[in-house]
């Protein structure tokens, strides 16, 4: 509405009978003044606006200006110009109403022809390759993140550590959310110049996968040292940082330590399944079929026992016979004329 006054002020029209042909100039001039800059950057951009703005735009003057018919500001005349009955050949079956009344709707006569483009999105394969094509771990959270909270990518990439609380309790960290969760916060001191949407901060609980990716994105961050990190070599980490540490290892070491008891159960109940399958005389029959194959082991054990120390006696008198055979070569050689 405040497009619409000012336009209505700077060329001196009444804005309650501006006459259906400066309403048309005024549809004109929202898609073709350029729109200001937004920022010190990139000032020799020029931004026009869009039909689907100019639309919403009009609609709102077009509903300003009908609701001022009643109160007799707008006279019936101008109200007539903005809308007309539109007759809906496609209906649902039963929501035509009695007599087909309902078939007959109002329609705005300034508005752009626009078709709506639909909603862009990704399918759940496709941010499954995102995830897979990424080159580190932290790139790999932050599609995660986005994927589980639907938050925008300026509060996505303004987002710092210190907002993460992937705890179930973070009171020790001075904060009284419940449940893990991240803190959205405007800030205009970031270091990528990401900038969030919203004015006002919020907080947006998050899924497991979420901090186990950021456990991920930690670990290669303790591991590749930067510049950043070598000129903090010399500081000690902060009290909360460690107690966020600690408390997510005792977490994992408490999921971990389930995980094994629920194994352990498993192996226990799966042995035992096996063994009610065996009756009391087949395992009797079996261990005597094993003590039986021992006893019979041993006996020949024991027959080959004398074979052995035969070998080993065997061994001895050849290991002699080379020793006196090697003994009358040296004194042949000693004798020999020259």
């Amino acid at each position: 509405m405040a497009l619409y006054l000012t336009w209505c002020d700077e060329r001196g029209l009444r804005w309650s009978e501006p006459g259906f042909e400066n309403l048309l100039r005024f549809r004109d001039w929202l898609v073709s003044v350029p729109l200001p800059s937004r920022g010190r950057k990139n000032r020799s951009v020029i931004r026009f606006r869009q039909d689907g703005s100019a639309n919403a735009v009009l609609g709102t003057m077009t509903q300003f200006l009908l609701f001022g018919v009643g109160p007799g500001w707008v006279s019936e005349q101008v109200a007539l110009s903005l809308a007309k009955p539109k007759f809906l050949r496609f209906w649902p079956d039963g929501a035509a109403g009695e007599g087909g009344g309902a078939r007959v709707v109002t329609e705005r006569t300034l508005r752009f022809a626009t078709t709506d483009p639909g909603i862009e999105y990704l399918t759940p394969d496709q941010v499954e390759l995102m995830i897979r094509m990424a080159r580190n771990a932290r790139d790999r959270f932050l599609i995660v993140l986005m994927r589980a909270t639907g938050m925008r990518i300026g509060e996505t990439l303004g987002m710092r550590r210190a907002d993460v609380h992937l705890l179930a309790d973070s009171r020790d960290l001075g904060c009284h959310v419940n449940g893990p969760h991240v803190h959205v916060h405007r800030r205009r001191d970031n270091a990528n110049n990401a900038l969030a949407k919203s004015r006002k901060p919020r907080t947006v609980p998050v899924t497991a996968d979420v901090a186990g990716y950021y456990r991920d994105y930690q670990w290669e961050r303790e591991a590749i040292p930067d510049p950043v990190a070598k000129a903090a070599q010399g500081r000690r980490a902060s009290p909360a940082s460690l107690h966020t540490d600690l408390a997510m290892a005792l977490e994992e070491i408490k999921e971990l330590r389930v995980e094994r008891d629920q194994l352990r159960a498993a192996m226990r109940q799966h042995l035992g399944h096996q063994l009610d399958q065996i009756s009391n005389r087949k395992l009797t029959e079996r261990i005597t079929e094993l003590t039986e194959a021992n006893r019979k082991l041993e006996r020949e054990l024991a027959q080959l026992r004398p074979l052995a120390d035969q070998i080993q006696e065997l061994q001895q008198d050849l290991a002699t016979a080379r020793t006196s055979l090697r003994q009358m070569i040296r004194d042949g050689n000693q004798h020999k004329p020259t």
